[in-house]
Formats: C-alpha cells, structure tokens, sequence
C-alpha cells in the first residue's frame, strides 16, 4: 500500500469499546419483545414442528404456517 494520507486521529490500543446487554439477568426479555412471526421463526427453529409451536404461542398449527411465511416476507423474501 502506497500514498496513504496522514491522519488527525490518534491511535490508542487501550480504548476498547463496552459491550452491554439489555438487561443480562432476564435473557427472555428479548424473546417476550419479538414480534409473534418472529417468536414463530425461533421456536421452530428450536423445535421442527408447528404443532409444537402452535402449542407455544397458542395458536393452530396451522397459523403456525402463515407466521413462517409473514416472517419471510417481513424479512424482504417477496416471493414466498
């Protein structure tokens, strides 16, 4: 690398950026704030069935279906 433009910026190895969680003690917080297709979506992950799921969230298996392809869609997937 050649002609490279000097810079203002002054480097320090010690300044390291913080890292912090919502809220560390309840990591369901996150979960609980999803919107449902997407508590739909990790869930069947977790578990590979809509009945499962649909028993979670108290809904029919078969919503189950439409919470998945909403998701998708919510995702920027159009054709689905």
């Amino acid at each position: 690398m050649r002609n490279i433009p000097a810079t203002t910026i002054r480097y320090d190895s010690k300044d390291i950026a913080r890292f912090e969680t919502a809220n560390p003690a309840n990591p369901n917080q996150a979960f609980e704030s999803l919107p449902k297709c997407c508590k739909a979506s990790v869930l069947y992950l977790k578990y590979r069935s809509y009945r499962k799921v649909g028993d979670i969230l108290d809904c029919t298996f078969q919503n189950v279906g439409a919470l998945l392809d909403k998701h998708l869609k919510h995702l920027g997937f159009r054709n689905v």
